[in-house]
């Protein structure tokens, strides 16, 4: 395996980006994505900010509360997005100016029971970021300083995580409930 970026070889973390959860699609790739999530230490769940509040975007997410004692949801915003305002004239759009107000609609308007337990449970910490323009800084070579908050605070969150007696005790403990599910998976074939 080559790992390009210097900040894996530091970390161990290897990232693997899946195809989407919600989506149905062809070549099997909704497997390969369901048999990398049962071998994932933790769950980055992204989500555009135009699709947050669709339900279906959520609809399989139970499953990764019950994988994951750790799930990171980063909501992909657009930092250059622009509305229309009152008088016609365009205006910077919510995602741009204030990121966080859109994570709190979220929160308070369309959050589902378990998600709003597993957030308050610390489970699932969210973070408002552009990752095109957190994409462009990595390739840039510009420099930390130049990166976004919510990328900082995301990449920050997740090396604490993956480096913590706390995951260590979740991983463990997600490994046994996998092998008990595999063990009463393996029952149920037997019978």
């Amino acid at each position: 395996m080559h790992v390009p970026d210097s900040q894996l070889e530091k970390t161990g973390a290897v990232l693997v980006d899946t195809p989407g959860l919600y989506t149905r699609m062809r070549f099997g790739y909704d497997r390969m994505t369901r048999e990398f999530r049962d071998a994932a230490a933790c769950a980055i769940f992204v989500v555009k900010s135009d699709t947050l509040f669709l339900e279906q975007v959520f609809a399989e997410f139970q499953q990764l509360l019950d994988l994951f004692s750790r799930i990171f949801l980063v909501v992909n915003v657009d930092s250059h997005k622009r509305d229309v305002g009152p008088d016609g004239k365009l205006v910077p759009s919510l995602e741009q100016s204030r990121p966080e107000e859109v994570l709190k609609a979220f929160e308070r308007l369309a959050m589902s029971a378990p998600l709003q337990a597993a957030a308050k449970d610390g489970r699932v910490r969210m973070y408002p970021v552009d990752l095109l323009q957190a994409a462009s800084t990595a390739l840039s070579k510009t420099g930390p300083e130049k990166a976004s908050p919510g990328f900082l605070a995301f990449e920050r969150d997740l090396s604490d995580y993956l480096a913590s007696n706390e995951y260590m005790s979740a991983f463990l403990r997600d490994s046994l409930q996998r092998a008990e599910a595999l063990l009463r998976d393996l029952q149920a074939q037997f019978e």
